[in-house]
């Protein structure tokens, strides 16, 4: 039988009824329910010192005027026993909290057309040194590596995403459930993590680009409270499909993820707090090898060679190598590509403390990681890594009138790394890490109650493994300034 595209329209319009019209009648028999929601809208200049070689590949020294956030919230509560919330969520880039899909290549064919040469016949003709055979060698995964960054659709383009959905169940102070997706009940600033409720515009780097802890969960919890005389003991316990890695696919029991936490709310000043988080949980992600056709003339090798001899490459250097680069490398021939899969353990632990006195508010947070690689094919298996985050901040509000209060801050953030080539969260930088310094200073303007501007400046400092990658030695660390402005609106 012919069905016409009337045909189509009226059985869509019946289903469109046949949803909305169970959602109309149990709309009117709910409780209580609230839409609101927040807008960011966000005006950026970052600069980077251009004589080092290299910077973080999220970092552009352009200026930019970007939608930063829309988030809506459905928030339903048909009785007292029960609730539920829906997040929906525009964001203008997605920093993912697991590396991108690694690319490497087996060979880099030097030469020309008709004699292509790998690395290793070059240096055997000793056409180049054992040096520059090294160093182009690592220039191969850096090349890789950038280029898989900025194709991979997970990250750089943001757009629509659910961030949380999930039901309460309330039985009692002591014993509620969640089920659903929702945010991991991990340390102060990833539980409130909206911009209105927060001082600064930047969140630190383990609790966003970096995320030490899976930001986002989807499973189940309990928690509940408890007064131990005047002061509130607080408990949650999860258990989810763990970190969202690429390939993530629990498959026993071992493999999901397990977590906790315990706070003590003390009523001293105005509220002291203090808290203990944890997780334990599987990562197991897809990396791709494959063989693309790459090309170098002679003289381009001999070009890239020199400029890497040395390991300091200046801006007129850089530009070089990087027209050299663009104009020889071509990855659109990726039809060899082999998936590769990767199995890590990693537990990660942290203790929180917030302090509030009169219109001072401090706030501090000590979290580690540490990342044992199970993929016993691999060199690394049983090998473990570590990285450790520490940040403090520290604001003052003054209320200037009923409808204007503006708040100074300060906040530092240090992070440690340990062996980042084998921790898939640290592989955002082509560049191997060893320190990330941070320095925030600003102003939040709070307009009206629900318009927010705030102005920041950030210094970062970031050091290099020179142990990992030893041409690096008589490179400089790379230094970041950031110039922030930030509005907000929250309805």
């Amino acid at each position: 039988m012919n069905r016409t595209p009337e045909d189509f329209i009226v059985k869509n319009l019946i289903l469109l009824v046949l949803y909305c019209l169970p959602s109309f009648v149990l709309s009117q028999m709910i409780k209580e329910q609230n839409i609101y929601g927040y807008i960011d809208l966000e005006l950026e200049q970052s600069i980077t010192d251009k004589s080092n070689f290299g910077q973080p590949t999220f970092i552009d020294d352009i200026a930019e005027v970007s939608l930063a956030h829309v988030n809506l919230y459905y928030d339903v509560k048909p009785n007292e026993h029960t609730r539920a919330l829906i997040e929906i969520a525009y964001q203008t880039k997605f920093f993912q909290t697991y590396s991108q899909p690694s690319l490497t290549m087996d060979s880099l064919k030097i030469g020309t057309l008709d004699q292509n040469l790998s690395i290793a016949q070059m240096s055997q003709a000793n056409r180049i040194t054992p040096e520059q055979q090294e160093q182009l060698e690592d220039l191969q995964s850096v090349l890789i590596n950038r280029e898989i960054q900025k194709s991979s659709p997970n990250d750089v383009d943001g757009g629509i995403y659910i961030e949380r959905a999930w039901f309460d169940i309330h039985f009692n102070p002591l014993l509620n459930f969640k089920i659903g997706r929702y945010v991991n009940p991990v340390g102060i600033w990833n539980v409130d993590h909206g911009s209105p409720v927060l001082i600064s515009a930047r969140q630190p780097l383990q609790m966003s680009i970096i995320g030490i802890y899976p930001l986002v969960l989807e499973g189940g919890m309990i928690y509940g409270s408890h007064y131990l005389g005047d002061y509130e003991l607080l408990y949650k316990i999860h258990i989810s499909s763990g970190r969202e890695t690429i390939d993530q696919r629990p498959k026993t029991f071992n493999d999901l993820g397990k977590g906790w936490r315990v706070q003590m709310n003390f009523d001293f000043l105005d509220g002291i707090n203090l808290g203990h988080s944890g997780y334990f949980g599987t990562m197991r992600e897809a990396s791709f090898k494959s063989t693309p056709q790459v090309v170098l003339s002679i003289d381009d090798a001999n070009t890239l060679g020199g400029i890497l001899a040395d390991g300091d490459i200046d801006t007129d250097e850089y530009e070089v190598y990087s027209k050299i680069i663009e104009e020889s490398v071509d990855f659109s021939d990726l039809e060899n590509t082999e998936k590769v899969s990767n199995y890590s353990q990693e537990f990660v632990s942290g203790i929180d403390l917030s302090i509030q006195y009169s219109k001072w508010k401090f706030q501090s947070e000590v979290n580690q990681q540490i990342v044992t690689n199970l993929h016993k094919v691999s060199n690394d298996y049983k090998k473990y890594t570590y990285m450790t985050g520490i940040y403090g901040l520290l604001s003052y509000e003054h209320m200037i009138n009923t409808n204007l209060a503006v708040t100074p801050y300060f906040m530092a953030e240090y992070l440690q790394f340990s062996l980042n080539k084998n921790n898939p969260l640290a592989s955002y930088s082509q560049y191997p890490l060893k320190i990330w310094n941070d320095y925030f200073v600003g102003l939040n303007f709070n307009v009206w109650g629900n318009v927010f501007i705030k102005t920041e400046y950030t210094l970062a400092d970031i050091s290099l493994d020179k142990d990992i990658s030893p041409q690096y030695t008589t490179t400089r660390d790379i230094q970041v300034h950031q110039f922030l402005i930030q509005f907000s609106l929250a309805f």
